[in-house]
């Protein structure tokens, strides 16, 4: 099963809202952005129902059928574009991709023993000189890995 969603951002330099879609798998979490707008219309976002054959419409009110989703929005707002002035569509696209992609792979989970997604990654604690730190998004978010 997946949500799809959409968030809003707010454009520093253009003073402009840009508008975001995305799905979020229930059973992995796992995130796709579908496309990034000023002018939402009736035909976008592109793939927006994908391969699925069942279109499920929930409420508006129904807040708890679209957790995983609104959750990521909160995630997305507080570790990375309220840290930061998005200039314009471009950057903003850039931004959601490198989070994203640290969001599907390097980011840790709790509901799942703080594993995460990523195959290869082993169990702390690690001697601290086998520890990598890469940053992601210009040092506003790093992410640990075990050293070759």
């Amino acid at each position: 099963m997946i949500a799809t969603d959409f968030c809003h951002f707010d454009c520093a330099v253009t003073l402009t809202r840009l508008y975001v879609a995305f799905v979020i798998e229930h059973s992995n979490r796992r995130v796709r952005l579908l496309g990034i707008t000023r002018y939402p219309t009736a035909a976008w976002p592109p793939n927006s129902r994908g391969n699925s054959s069942l279109v499920m419409k929930t409420a508006p009110q129904a807040l708890r059928l679209k957790a995983f989703a609104e959750r990521f929005v909160r995630t997305v707002r507080a570790e990375c574009t309220d840290r930061m002035l998005i200039a314009g569509d471009r950057h903003l696209r850039t931004v959601l991709e490198q989070f994203v992609e640290h969001y599907n792979a390097g980011r840790s989970r709790q509901g799942h023993g703080m594993r995460l997604r990523a195959p290869n990654v082993i169990a702390f604690p690690t001697p601290i000189n086998r520890i990598r730190r890469r940053t992601v998004l210009g040092g506003l978010i790093h992410e640990y890995e075990q050293a070759a």
